[in-house]
């Protein structure tokens, strides 16, 4: 079926348990093997994690890069009406492809991983196709295994899938910065001003209702922001933090990691949280 060339973005902030899109091309032709495994469900901080299928040994996301080819998804072969199903890695992007094409941003962040959605296409699908699966495992803090055989195992979201390596992602972007940027994040200020988060010259400032209410020392270190120096303060005329002042000192005191998107989108993670927002 062709794919319709209609697009739709957004960028959201929210907690990695309900995850919201380059650069590299190095492909992994072939995962390191892991020990078998029974499927389990293994707990992770307050929630249990996905159940994996059966042979599959839980493992990190980091290092998976390349196309993969969609073999079973919710333990049957994939409807192939649509042609050959797959999901691209690359170091900071991903991609799937059903009866749509989707795209997004990525953070690996142990065994699971933080999502800010991207453009998709629109074609009208039908409901065995393999998307609303695919999107429901990806965006919602998956959990990753490896088999024996070279194969990975994703699930999430009240589904699972596994993956055969299939050759490099192909797509690649240069590396945009986020030094000498200024991005608005998705975060709500007391006065509904924007939330503008600048990095410039060694120093990170956040303006939350007023200028400079977070500032700091950063050393920007091969996606991560390592800060220094942090200093807060309220508002004149505000007796406390805001919320949004509050998670934000949460995420940036844990040295967040950080991927910019070809479009501008920001994509912070640290933890549990993901704060997203995009270039002005």
């Amino acid at each position: 079926m062709r794919r319709a060339a209609a697009w739709a973005a957004g960028s959201v902030m929210l907690p990695l348990a309900v995850l919201l899109s380059a650069c590299g091309d190095r492909a992994e032709d072939t995962p390191p093997a892991a020990p078998v495994a029974a499927a389990t469900t293994a707990p992770t901080g307050d929630t249990a994690a996905p159940a994996l299928p059966a042979g599959f040994a839980r493992a990190d996301f980091a290092g998976v890069e390349g196309r993969f080819r969609l073999v079973s998804l919710d333990d049957a072969a994939p409807v192939d009406d649509f042609g050959e199903s797959s999901v691209r890695f690359t170091q900071t992007t991903l991609s799937w492809d059903g009866c749509n094409h989707h795209e997004g941003l990525y953070i690996a962040t142990g065994d699971s991983l933080a999502v800010l959605r991207g453009p998709s296409t629109l074609v009208n699908c039908p409901p065995d196709a393999p998307d609303n699966a695919l999107s429901a495992i990806l965006t919602t803090r998956p959990a990753i295994g490896r088999d024996g055989d070279g194969r990975i195992a994703i699930a999430g979201g009240g589904h699972r899938a596994i993956l055969v390596p299939d050759g490099p992602a192909r797509d690649s972007f240069p590396a945009p910065v986020i030094e000498g940027r200024q991005f608005a994040l998705m975060l709500s200020s007391p006065d509904d001003s924007p939330v503008l988060l600048r990095v410039a010259e060694g120093r990170l400032s956040v303006d939350i209702g007023c200028a400079d209410t977070i500032s700091g020392r950063v050393d920007v270190r091969a996606g991560t922001l390592v800060l220094s120096d942090v200093e807060s303060r309220a508002c004149p005329g505000t007796a406390a933090l805001s919320e949004a002042q509050r998670r934000l000192l949460r995420v940036l005191s844990a040295d967040p990691a950080y991927v910019v998107g070809p479009n501008g989108d920001l994509l912070l993670a640290a933890g549990e949280t993901a704060v997203a927002g995009r270039a002005r």
